[in-house]
């Protein structure tokens, strides 16, 4: 039975492991330790760390990275103190894979923490791109760090060679962030009424969804970013009836600026409704039934499409993406972003045009491909050597 380390830093990545972990309980032939860590273990976030609990997987190991500022320095020392965290684990429990996931930071302290060990690292997400977040970097540095690539498309595979690696180290599996769409998992959303009573908010009004991260290349103008976008919203409130239900943001560089903001706002415009955290059902409940969701996170990019939702992508964190066309990319100005709000809730040609698009990211079996690979794979010195390939 091969013990295979997986971390998760937060909600963002959270709902993408949930199947991949019922899937390695249910092969019973993977001995999974799931590590919380980061935005898992801050009140910020609800202490979402919780949640993998209520779910039923047990949580082998909680590591604290202290992530108390918002700043690039306390950034970088919960970095460091992550990678020395997780080194003492990996010594205490030898597994013989990590798995890790996407773009973070607290992913980039756990591959530094394996590599002295020799332990091969399984990646899933390799070979996007988001030009305006330091994740870009990471994720790449990630990719090198890896044995095993999990891509997302054929995009995506030709990336991660062209970086050098190995083409049969790389496998195309979807992305897993989708597969609430296999019919297998059953999810089962909430209803109308339901989600009216365990969010309050009011359907008889447009529903806007808000989730905006810091953009950490940009991170010195984000108290400008986030007051043209309240700017923006302010001409909506103006001419619509609706809610805005705000989901806080990821605690990278500037993000309790804005939390911050985001709290001012809400105390005085009564439609303003704040979240720390939701739970995955909850939260894709959400996307089924808001009218469009504003923000820059990728979730409007790539859950988004399943639900034929408008998505008002701002600025610059998600540049580079592959986008369906529901996606309106807009700069940071606050008429350019009303004006996409209302193409999102008025233009009828274009909710025509989204309301029978197929998501392009995934078929909703990413967690069985994923898990078959991981116990398939043969973990022995030509899987653990890697070679560089030149192109």
């Amino acid at each position: 039975m091969k013990k295979i380390a997986v971390v998760t830093g937060g909600r963002q990545d959270y709902g993408l492991y949930y199947y991949i972990f019922k899937e390695m309980i249910e092969t019973k032939k993977i001995d999974i330790k799931i590590i919380a860590t980061a935005m898992h273990m801050t009140s910020d976030q609800n202490y979402s760390y919780k949640e993998i609990e209520k779910d039923g997987f047990n949580i082998s190991k909680k590591i604290d990275v202290e992530l108390s500022g918002g700043d690039p320095d306390s950034i970088s020392k919960s970095i460091g103190l992550g990678t020395i965290r997780f080194g003492e684990y990996f010594e205490k429990i030898k597994p013989d894979m990590l798995l890790i996931l996407g773009d973070r930071f607290e992913m980039l302290s756990a591959a530094s923490a394996a590599l002295p060990f020799n332990i091969p690292i399984a990646h899933i997400g390799g070979g996007a791109i988001s030009e305006g977040a330091i994740d870009n970097v990471i994720r790449n540095c990630l990719t090198k760090f890896s044995h095993l690539h999990f891509a997302n498309d054929e995009i995506g595979r030709k990336r991660i060679i062209s970086m050098g690696e190995e083409p049969w180290r790389v496998k195309i599996v979807g992305s897993p962030r989708l597969d609430f769409l296999n019919k297998k998992y059953n999810v089962k959303y909430f209803s109308r009424e339901e989600l009216k009573n365990i969010l309050d908010i009011n359907f008889n009004k447009k529903l806007i969804l808000v989730v905006y991260h810091p953009v950490t290349l940009e991170f010195k103008s984000t108290e400008k970013q986030i007051k043209n976008i309240f700017k923006s919203f302010k001409k909506v409130n103006d001419k619509y009836e609706c809610d805005f239900i705000f989901i806080n943001p990821n605690l990278d560089t500037s993000g309790r600026k804005i939390i911050e903001e985001i709290n001012k706002q809400s105390r005085v415009n009564k439609n303003y409704k704040v979240f720390k955290s939701l739970d995955r059902v909850t939260y894709l409940s959400l996307l089924k039934y808001v009218d469009v969701m504003v923000g820059n996170s990728s979730s409007g990019i790539i859950e988004g499409p399943s639900f034929q939702l408008p998505f008002v992508c701002i600025g610059n964190r998600q540049k580079g993406r592959d986008k369906a066309i529901n996606v309106l990319d807009v700069g940071y100005n606050s008429s350019e972003i009303y004006d996409a709000i209302k193409k999102s809730l008025n233009d009828e040609n274009f909710l025509k045009k989204i309301c029978s698009l197929k998501n392009p990211f995934g078929d909703g079996h990413s967690a069985e491909r994923i898990v078959k690979i991981l116990d398939e794979i043969k973990i022995n010195e030509n899987f653990v050597r890697k070679k560089y390939v030149e192109k």
